[in-house]
């Protein structure tokens, strides 16, 4: 979290954190066995063709990023492979209490902003970061991404993340972990960064695991109990949650032309209506113009720029996913319900996020997710019936 990929540490503090997260994946491919699934292998074959490709047609900074990609994928393995025997089924309590250290560390951070505006600052592209060094905001020009609308304090908390968005998805696994765990005081500490990010998919699947919860009690008082405070604070913050969705969907006129649904309305519109066009890598590169902000849904923007062949990949990683999903409810144990839940929350951001699989942490938490986070327990069963 804070080498590489959606932390912005490494805006601030170059090199030395990606050149520890280089030494740690060296050490693990020197020491440790390595397991790698098949879907796997075809993910690093198909960035690898990506990047030739895309040399092959001309389109050299297409190159160059899918080359990037195809290396942080081979790291992106290897650190999965660490977390397997650095951690061995204890990962999403190490995940959970990291994100929580993030989260009141943000806090921390916010209260000081209000006392003092000092910030070191760095900037790629339009985007200009500032920090000081607790939690970051974001001056991203007619967006303004970190513009409160009910948060008391002057920026929607992310932490040290790219976007508040991206901090509100990697929470969702740990107040998971936290509630269900029946930790509450760290689940109440995330569920407050969560309304502090005012991340409205991050809130409504903060909701569905109170829900889930809910239906998992044994006792009726525990149900019943857990139901009333569920109702009084969707009471207490009904006129916010409307006024949030309101200007996501654009039903606010202030933000009809740059809501999120809005825009991703019509991305996904212009794909379906030309598919075909895209179907090949590098196909159609027009597309660059019509969205000249960058496409924000990053299955459309895989697909525009790599073709069929994305396709056929996410299956297998879906595929897999489901796989992991059936496990669980024949075992009709609790015990590997985190990394479904860590693993379906990524999947999801994908719809609607335009980093997936673009960065080290994306992909290193995908891969231990979907392929890697059952290892340990694959061999105690070999180890077991020897």
């Amino acid at each position: 979290m804070l080498a590489n990929g959606a932390s912005v540490i490494p805006q601030f503090v170059p090199y030395i954190p990606q050149l520890i997260l280089l030494l740690w994946a060296f050490f693990v491919f020197v020491t440790y066995r390595h397991r790698v699934a098949l879907p796997l292998y075809g993910i690093v074959c198909f960035l690898f063709v990506l990047s030739f490709a895309a040399f092959l047609y001309g389109e050299y900074d297409e190159g160059y990023r899918f080359l990037k990609l195809f290396f942080n994928c081979l790291v992106a393995m290897l650190l999965a492979t660490g977390i397997c025997q650095r951690y061995e089924e204890n990962f999403s309590e190490a995940y959970s209490e990291a994100v929580l250290l993030f989260t009141v560390l943000g806090i921390i951070g916010l209260i000081l902003t209000s006392f003092s505006s000092w910030s070191a600052v760095s900037s790629i592209g339009d985007r200009v970061y500032h920090t000081n060094f607790l939690t970051t905001w974001l001056m991203d020009g007619d967006f303004d991404s970190s513009h409160t609308l009910f948060s008391p304090f002057p920026y929607r908390l992310q932490s040290m993340f790219d976007e508040p968005g991206t901090y509100g998805m990697l929470l969702v696994p740990a107040f998971f972990y936290f509630f269900f765990s029946s930790r509450f005081l760290g689940a109440a500490i995330l569920l407050m960064g969560v309304f502090l990010s005012e991340s409205a998919n991050a809130w409504v699947l903060c909701v569905l695991v109170m829900i889930l919860k809910a239906i998992q009690l044994d006792r009726i008082k525990a149900k019943v109990f857990l139901g009333i405070m569920m109702l009084l604070v969707t009471t207490v913050f009904w006129s916010v949650f409307i006024q949030l969705y309101e200007i996501k969907t654009g039903i606010d006129a202030a933000y009809v032309h740059n809501s999120s649904v809005g825009v991703r309305s019509d991305e996904y519109a212009y794909v379906f209506n030309s598919w075909a066009y895209h179907v090949l890598p590098f196909d159609d590169m027009k597309v660059e113009s019509r969205f000249p902000d960058g496409i924000s849904v990053s299955y459309i923007n895989w697909y525009v720029k790599s073709g069929f062949g994305f396709l056929i990949v996410l299956c297998l990683v879906f595929w897999r996913f489901c796989m992991k999903l059936m496990v669980n409810f024949k075992t009709g144990t609790h015990d590997g319900w985190f990394p479904i839940v860590l693993g379906a929350t990524l999947l999801l951001s994908g719809f609607q996020r335009s980093s997936f699989l673009d960065n080290i942490l994306f992909m290193t938490l995908t891969f231990w997710a979907i392929f890697y986070s059952d290892i340990n327990k694959r061999a105690k069963l070999v180890y077991e019936s020897a």
